[in-house]
């Protein structure tokens, strides 16, 4: 519950991911300089000292790792640190690549050079990693010794560690010799017992005094227990009408029929107040669009391709168009707009769209009809209706081609980053909370 501007004086711990060696954890004191104060989710590490903090993780660097940071008392308190122990030598187990452009120009002469030069390169990174392989052993190895920090454990996490850069050493580990590497640096123990949290076996999880275990069991009990809640209250809202529950309605998507309505009667009403069009209008829509989730609930339970029963509902729904008797000056005007194409998109007229919003008003629970069916004018709709806070409040959305949005895909780091920023702007730009 405590609120600082910065880590200053804070013990924490620093690593990097994967951390395999006991060491690969280091507890320090942050500290706050004025001269850095324009860096911003930027770790500075000394290199002062007999070796630097970032080479005691696992001969870290400094070309942009992200590293780890955990100032939680509860946990920082609570932690030992180990040194770094002696590097083991693997000479006798890693085979180098010694072939050179000589040797392989005279494997097949000088006019296919480049084709036994690609050969080589393909035949070296297309070779089996056995990285997941020694991971794999040495969690279970572990798990089964009980300890982290054993000979044994430690020259398999060295060893992870010069597999992990194999491509860029350029030598040559196979299955052969981490058989051999097992035999003589494991004891000789070709197989090990899978841990529970990798089985997923709660009952042994419960009797078992690895932290992991406890971590893993205690984890799954709390998501259980959150999906359990989430399941009755989802429950609940569906036989609470008045409460604010879960609901799969959006007022923004059926806001565009809903203001159309509103303004469809205030004009009739000044214009021609015993006209009855606009009722019969939504009620003949009201109908067709029916008939189209009838159609969808029968072409789901039947047998056949999928996409040709969702594209025989669209074709149908694609079809309805506007149907009222054409007895006010009201209705001849609406109904005229209708027919002209005023958007460059016909998808995207204004009947589309509000054949969308009413099918999304009427059928909103029904999310795979009413998404199937009319996912791009909703889409459509919603992006008109929402804007962006901050810098970006004012700008309209931006319109893709289908063949364009078929190939995008969201950036990891950009959502990362995005999210940030938005939770400095809830808890304020100089305040965090810990």
């Amino acid at each position: 519950n405590q609120v600082v501007h910065d880590l200053s004086g804070f013990d924490v711990l620093v690593s990097r991911c994967p951390a395999h060696l006991p060491s690969d954890i280091q507890k320090v004191k942050a500290v706050f300089k004025t001269e850095l104060r324009q860096l911003k989710d930027v770790i500075v590490f000394s290199s002062l000292g007999k070796e630097s903090l970032a080479n005691k993780l696992s001969g870290g660097d400094y070309d942009g790792d992200r590293a780890w940071v955990c100032w939680d008392p509860n946990i920082v308190n609570n932690f030992r640190g180990a040194e770094v122990p002696p590097t083991p030598s693997f000479e006798r187990y890693f085979q180098p690549n010694v072939q050179t452009a000589g040797s392989l120009m005279s494997h097949g002469g000088k006019p296919y050079f480049l084709d036994t030069l690609l050969e080589k390169v393909f035949e070296f990174h297309l070779s089996p990693s056995m990285v997941g392989i020694c991971t794999a052993y040495k969690e279970g190895l572990s798990y089964q010794e009980g300890s982290v920090g054993s000979e044994t454990i430690v020259s398999l996490s060295f060893l992870l560690g010069k597999l992990v850069d194999q491509e860029k050493s350029g030598f040559e580990f196979d299955d052969a010799v981490w058989c051999r590497f097992r035999e003589e640096e494991c004891g000789d123990k070709p197989f090990v017992q899978r841990p529970a949290y990798k089985r997923g076996d709660m009952a042994s999880m419960a009797t078992s005094n690895h932290i992991i275990d406890f971590l893993t069991l205690y984890m799954h009990e709390r998501v259980e227990g959150a999906l359990t809640e989430f399941s009755r209250y989802q429950m609940a809202s569906k036989h609470d009408s008045d409460g604010p529950g879960l609901t799969t309605f959006d007022v923004d998507l059926a806001s565009y029929w809903n203001n159309f309505e509103k303004h469809a009667k205030e004009s009739t009403a000044q214009c021609d107040p015993s006209s009855c069009w606009l009722a019969e209008l939504s009620s003949n829509l009201c109908r067709d669009i029916d008939a189209c989730a009838s159609h969808w609930s029968r072409a789901m339970a039947s047998k056949g391709d999928y996409l040709a029963k969702v594209l025989a509902v669209y074709e149908q729904w694609s079809n309805i168009s506007p149907s009222a008797r054409e007895d006010s000056p009201v209705a001849t005007t609406v109904t005229s707009l209708f027919s002209k194409q005023t958007c460059f998109s016909k998808a995207l007229s204004d009947w589309e769209l509000l054949k969308a919003s009413l099918t999304f008003k009427r059928y909103h629970r029904r999310s795979w009809f009413v998404w199937q069916i009319a996912g791009r004018q909703l889409q459509f709709i919603k992006a008109c209706s929402v804007r962006d806070t901050g810098s970006d409040a004012s700008l309209a959305p931006f319109p893709v081609v289908p063949s364009i949005y078929n190939i995008l895909r969201p950036k990891i780091r950009g959502v990362g980053k995005l999210l940030s920023h938005q939770t400095e702007e809830d808890l304020g730009d100089d305040e965090y909370n810990i």
